[in-house]
């Protein structure tokens, strides 16, 4: 718990940046100024104003400088381009002298002096900082990343462990595709924080470590994800529903079973942690006095969790030849007859350069535009949002004649906001402004739409493909478009 004080106690911190205007914040402000990170801390300050410094000593890294006049940002050491501060760039920048040591210094009558940029920083490197925007209002702290569903907490406990072996371990864990229990339950039993025999003895809560089941063993970890003789007991019965489940020394070497089947076979990895979990609610029922359950009744539940993670899209004989694919949630769903519906994807580089893939289909899935673009960006939702509103720098003439306009990505976060937006719900983040949107006003009807990952595999094509070089198709003919392209287009239409 003691952890997570910093992260709660950031949303303190960023309610104090974000609203001056509360009297809590008017107070703060009055009696020891805006400083809250360089400020000179008082050995007598209240409680309240020791919170939030602490708070906002966790919120610093998922902070930008949002930039207007400059005067406030340091150019080297603070994160105003992109999301690292000049200084972690890797890049040579000449010795800034007194007069630019601000980011004000590089400003000219609100827009950026390239001829003082290029005395200090390469061509390159110019060319994406004239690509920041400069606002109108005041300098102010913004969020690095958006859009993501989260709250500050959670986004602040994510980035102090973002660099743990631990964390990449679980984050890979992540594609077993565990229930919420189940997954909370690994990462408990991984952390030795469940309450077995072993742990309650060790914190001298019990005088027993063994096994309430009658296993002569010590009940720690171990035991109870490989050792115990209900799993056993589980496996059998399985195997003989034709389920080969693999066994395990210890669990360490669980984990990294469980890992690698995590990329080869996720259903037989997702299916082995159900039985470990319910096979531990089981055991707590013997624990509490009660009767444990059945190993068929665990087996056949088991078996659901995984069948329901990962269904098996069986043709049936009385079904038509493509009725599955209609009715699937992971196939492209076309528009209503004469509508027009816009894919769009993002690929996010490791060196910040992400690209917009889009593709225009009919009512019957036939190709009618496709384009791809590259920027700069640090973030993927906020990239997600940039190539949504790209849409409409790609809109032709000839399609403003349809009924209407659905435009689609694989987030839902972001698909939230556009629809939040166009009820007229507040943008707390600030993502979007009414001018965003004016290409919608051409149309009769449009609205946004949310698809799974599988059904966007055409426009994931061309942001990829983007990573090469921009392009514009119009005509599927042309020998610009690639036959895997081709390819994938015929493979979605055949499914509708």
């Amino acid at each position: 718990m003691v952890d997570k004080c910093g992260p709660l106690r950031a949303k303190i911190a960023w309610n104090f940046i974000n609203k001056p205007h509360s009297l809590l914040s008017r107070s703060l402000l009055a009696k020891y100024g805006n400083q809250i990170w360089d400020g000179v801390y008082r050995c007598n300050a209240s409680t309240t104003w020791r919170l939030l410094r602490d708070g906002a000593r966790h919120l610093r890294p998922l902070l930008r400088w949002r930039i207007s006049s400059g005067n406030a940002i340091d150019t080297i050491n603070d994160k105003w381009f992109l999301d690292l501060n000049i200084c972690r760039w890797p890049t040579y920048v000449a010795e800034l002298d007194d007069a630019t040591k601000f980011v004000s210094g590089f400003i000219k009558d609100r827009s950026w002096d390239v001829v003082k940029l290029k005395q200090f920083f390469g061509i390159d490197l110019v060319d994406a900082i004239c690509s920041v925007p400069i606002h109108l209002e005041e300098d102010k702290m913004d969020l690095i990343y958006k859009c993501s569903g989260k709250s500050i907490s959670a986004l602040v406990w994510e980035k102090s462990f973002e660099d743990l072996e631990d964390v990449q371990i679980w984050s890979r864990f992540k594609k077993l595709k565990l229930r919420p229990r189940v997954e909370l339950f690994w990462w408990r039993l991984g952390l030795n924080a469940i309450p077995s025999n072993h742990f309650l003895m060790h914190r001298k809560l019990s005088d027993i470590s063994s096994c309430p089941r009658g296993c002569i063993s010590v009940e720690d970890k171990d035991h109870v994800a490989v050792k115990c003789i209900k799993i056993s007991t589980l496996l059998d019965c399985l195997s003989k529903w034709g389920c080969y489940l693999p066994m395990f020394t210890n669990f360490d070497d669980c984990i990294d079973s469980l890992l690698k089947l995590a990329v080869s076979n996720p259903f037989v990895g997702n299916l082995y942690c159900s039985v470990v979990f319910l096979c531990w609610k089981g055991r707590n029922k013997v624990f509490h006095g009660g009767s444990d359950d059945s190993p068929l009744y665990i087996a056949a539940n088991a078996f659901s969790y995984a069948v329901a993670t990962f269904p098996c899209n069986l043709i049936l004989e009385n079904w038509d030849a493509n009725q599955l694919c209609k009715l699937s949630q992971y196939s492209w769903r076309p528009p209503p007859p004469g509508w027009v519906k816009a894919n769009v994807d993002v690929t996010l580089a490791t060196s910040n350069k992400a690209c917009i893939g889009g593709v225009f289909r009919d009512s019957k899935g036939r190709f009618l535009y496709a384009f791809g673009r590259g920027f700069l960006h640090w973030d993927g939702a906020q990239a997600e949002v940039l190539s949504v509103l790209a849409v409409g720098d790609f809109i032709q003439e000839w399609m403003l004649e349809a009924e209407g306009l659905i435009v689609e990505c694989d987030n839902y976060n972001v698909i939230k906001v556009f629809k939040g937006f166009l009820n007229k719900e507040i943008d707390k983040e600030g993502v979007l402004n009414s001018k965003d949107l004016d290409f919608l006003d051409h149309f009769k009807q449009f609205c946004f739409s949310f698809s799974f990952r599988e059904c966007n595999r055409l426009v994931d094509f061309c942001a990829n493909l983007a990573l090469n070089s921009d392009f514009i198709w119009d005509d599927i003919g042309s020998n610009n478009v690639p036959p895997s392209f081709v390819s994938l287009l015929k493979e979605e239409c055949s499914c509708n």
